[in-house]
């Protein structure tokens, strides 16, 4: 199916109306068939409607609406079209490469949508993020934390129930996923509460993708390969590259255990030159704007 606009989505009765969005663009149109088959492995009772963000490409899977936004801009400017085309309350954002490998709690997602909603929150992370100290302390539900303003990541670009409001406050013209989770989480520093972090993963991909700096990861090959879904024209991680990915995580996720806010001091100084557009208007709170996003999101 396919769709220039997008008719909103079904929803659970009584529960506020969702929609699904993998986030993608044409140039990646090699991993929607992997994508789609997976989802359909793992998630076959998905109870909301699911669309596919591209750009100009026709392309269908059951299930699976596409929403053409036009010319690739920018991973955010593609991102705010199609939130504001399917004008639903709330969206489920995935990433094109987050391939399922594990069966989804229909359940468990449904209620995390509705903590949100009764909350009134704007973000609630389905995967969480590692080892922060207040993952770990302070929580008021079992199942959800709040994360505080200042923390590392506070908004990122794993699997994620966002208002849909509420993103398009957060989102910026130009900027890319990696921009998005870090001047984007810097934006929320004015919201004391809001944003959310499952404590435990609704949804279990690799976090990391399964693709890596434009190549596809040697673990996400062989089960595209084993499923029949997969795509030769794309590279493949050498081994070396593999390792190298891997020793990354480590430190990273190391990193992030035992001094997380130097981290984030560490990357903010990195991508400093950007951190102005921290303070422009709009917030967490505020209507204002997204290709693929492989953000780390505290995840490595």
């Amino acid at each position: 199916m396919t769709a220039q606009g997008a008719t909103p989505t079904g929803s659970v009765t009584g529960a506020p109306e969702v929609a699904v969005l993998i986030v993608s663009c044409d140039k990646y149109y090699d991993l929607w068939e992997p994508f789609c088959t997976f989802m359909s492995r793992h998630w076959p009772d998905c109870p909301y409607r699911v669309f596919l963000l591209a750009n100009h490409m026709d392309w269908s899977h059951d299930g699976v609406t596409t929403l053409r936004v036009g010319p690739d801009r920018s991973w955010s400017d593609s991102l705010r079209t199609a939130i504001q085309r399917l004008g639903v309350a709330y969206v489920l954002t995935i990433q094109d490469d987050f391939l399922l490998q594990a069966p989804v709690s229909t359940e468990a997602v449904v209620r995390a949508v509705g903590e949100l909603h009764q909350r009134g929150g704007a973000y609630l992370r389905l995967v969480p993020t590692l080892v922060p100290s207040w993952r770990w302390i302070g929580r008021s539900r079992p199942d959800a934390v709040a994360i505080p303003p200042g923390s590392p990541y506070r908004i990122s670009n794993q699997a994620s129930v966002w208002r849909s409001d509420a993103l398009l406050g957060l989102l910026r013209p130009g900027e890319s996923p990696w921009e998005m989770e870090i001047w984007g989480s810097e934006r929320t520093s004015k919201e004391v509460e809001g944003f959310f972090s499952a404590t435990a993963a609704i949804l279990r991909y690799h976090p990391h993708g399964a693709v890596i700096r434009g190549k596809w990861s040697r673990s996400a090959a062989r089960r595209c390969r084993d499923a029949g879904v997969w795509q030769t024209d794309r590279g493949v991680q050498s081994v070396a590259e593999t390792w190298q990915q891997a020793a990354a995580a480590v430190m990273f996720n190391l990193a992030m255990a035992v001094a997380p806010r130097l981290l984030w001091r560490v990357t903010l100084a990195r991508y400093g030159s950007g951190i102005g557009r921290a303070q422009g208007p709009g917030s967490a709170a505020a209507a204002e704007p997204a290709g693929r996003a492989g953000g780390t999101g505290g995840e490595g």
